[in-house]
């Protein structure tokens, strides 16, 4: 287990945790089979996160893919240096232009100035500021992209870390109830060893869809009438944790929440 994997799975949990009434845990533990085993006053809950993938979309060279990523990787530690407040940055780059590695440095610098400029003009509620091809009537002032970018979608995080994807262009690929099934029916064949850890046992569907993902598309249909027997909680959580989804529970009390 990676340092960055446990860390991406402490962040969804984080979001589940505070976007749910009275539930304040006392303690929250690492572990593995579950993930984590949060004592809920004298309750343990045994919580697995699972996260789900895309393939990237094909947009140009592994070579060119490779250098978006470090363009992109640059900006990121860059802005975590300056202390600037989390953000969700989504950058579509112009494949007609070459990313040299000399100009990397450059180009992730003038990433970081063009969305720092729109920081004051995020929406509270979430809805994310564009610039570029198109920009976001709400935003004032001229901003501009570096040459090498089409546009750049920014959007206040509620993961307490900024994160910056490269956006695969096209349809965001839908998410299908079949692909959350198969997810729910894999990890529940391994809640005999979950229950070992504790008698609660909660899932968590993370999109968090790595570095060549945009995000996926959710239809309300997808959420319904899937099978989650088993679980006592089922969650799916978007990237950027502003909104989460509770999928229907068992409708036993054998293991109902617990009361604060």
């Amino acid at each position: 287990m990676t340092d960055r994997k446990k860390t991406i799975e402490r962040r969804f949990l984080n979001a589940v945790l505070s976007a749910i009434d009275k539930v304040s845990p006392c303690k929250v533990t690492d572990d593995e089979e579950p993930d984590f085993v949060v004592q809920l006053g004298a309750i343990n809950v045994g919580v697995e996160v699972t996260r789900l993938h895309h393939p990237p979309m094909s947009k140009g060279s592994r070579a060119w893919e490779g250098a978006c990523e470090a363009v992109l990787k640059a900006s990121q530690d860059l802005w975590e240096t300056k202390g600037l407040p989390p953000v969700l940055a989504n950058i579509s780059f112009n494949k007609n232009i070459d990313l040299p590695k000399n100009r990397w440095a450059e180009v992730a610098e003038a990433l970081v100035v063009c969305a720092q400029q729109v920081i004051p003009h995020l929406p509270s509620d979430g809805r994310q500021v564009i610039v570029g091809l198109v920009t976001s009537p709400w935003l004032t002032g001229h901003v501009e992209c570096p040459a090498e970018v089409e546009f750049i979608s920014i959007q206040h995080s509620s993961l307490s870390r900024t994160w910056w994807t490269l956006s695969t262009g096209g349809t965001s690929p839908i998410l299908t109830r079949e692909t959350i099934q198969e997810v729910i029916d894999r990890k529940r064949k391994l809640l005999a060893k979950y229950r070992k850890k504790a008698p609660i046992i909660w899932l968590i569907v993370g999109m968090e869809l790595g570095r060549f993902s945009a995000e996926f598309t959710i239809e309300d249909a997808s959420l319904d009438n899937l099978d989650t027997s088993g679980f006592d909680r089922v969650f799916v959580v978007p990237l950027g944790g502003q909104v989460f989804y509770e999928l229907n529970v068992a409708e036993t009390d054998d293991h109902a929440e617990p009361q604060s």
